[in-house]
């Protein structure tokens, strides 16, 4: 399809240490015309939004999918209360701008959201030893059965999570 929209040929492989499956492209041309049509920003990504082409309540969750794998985590909390683990999905970035439109959006959808801005983590690679993010979590059995029935996940480390929670709590699925 790349080769009949733009007349040259990509093979997709494994990048940054086979953490990362995509195609590189080394063309100016492409680049900012898919940049433009996407909205999609090219370099620092330091002023970010949801891309209009993702609007649609459809498109949109692809997009969300994608940021998950990329930026998000899954993790299964020890409680001592009913259940012994509780699962929270969380996604970070440094524009709260995002988070805020993300949220808004998955409000809509029927989840429920927290979001938290500017927190201040600790990271050795910035000179201040912290840099600050925003993030949204998502909490809760029914969250998850949401996420993972409307959004789903691709990225094999938060696969083998939720195999391993399950086949531990012998559900047959999603609760």
């Amino acid at each position: 399809m790349f080769y009949d929209l733009f007349g040259k040929s990509v093979t997709p492989k494994f990048h940054d240490s086979k953490t990362t499956y995509g195609v590189s492209i080394y063309s100016k041309k492409i680049v900012l015309f898919l940049s433009e049509y996407l909205d999609i920003p090219i370099g620092r990504k330091a002023s970010l939004k949801i891309p209009r082409a993702f609007s649609g309540n459809y498109l949109f969750f692809y997009f969300l999918r994608g940021l998950f794998d990329t930026d998000g985590c899954l993790t299964f909390k020890k409680r001592y209360r009913e259940t012994p683990y509780y699962p929270t999905i969380s996604i970070s970035s440094i524009d709260k701008t995002l988070m805020e439109q993300v949220k808004t959006r998955l409000d809509n959808a029927g989840f429920k959201v927290n979001l938290f801005k500017d927190v201040k983590i600790k990271d050795k690679r910035f000179k201040k030893g912290y840099s600050r993010i925003s993030r949204i979590e998502l909490n809760g059995f029914n969250n998850l059965s949401r996420w993972m029935a409307l959004i789903g996940t691709n990225h094999p480390k938060n696969v083998k999570k939720m195999n391993l929670f399950w086949k531990k709590n012998n559900s047959g699925g999603w609760i």
